[in-house]
């Protein structure tokens, strides 16, 4: 019984990996064309962003691809090559 409800708390805590992958898949894009048209708008001369405004933006969006990595490297392959 131990080693069933073992399985079955690695199979939940595998699905909630999963769907914050999934959820972060889902706001990436959104993510990145919103960064993308700030720096085109700064690079083009339509918009003026002070430092700290741009280093905080930039921060966010690095922060969102390297935890999205991270929990793909660290966790969903080593699930999939474990076959999870």
């Amino acid at each position: 019984m131990h080693k069933f409800m073992s399985e079955l708390h690695q199979d939940h805590v595998n699905l909630a990996r999963l769907l914050t992958i999934m959820e972060q898949h889902d706001s990436m894009p959104t993510a990145t064309v919103e960064f993308q048209d700030m720096i085109d708008n700064v690079a083009h001369g339509e918009h003026i962003i002070d430092k700290e405004t741009l280093k905080s933006t930039l921060d966010e969006f690095i922060a969102l691809q390297k935890s999205h990595m991270d929990i793909e490297e660290e966790k969903l392959f080593q699930c999939i090559e474990q076959q999870c």
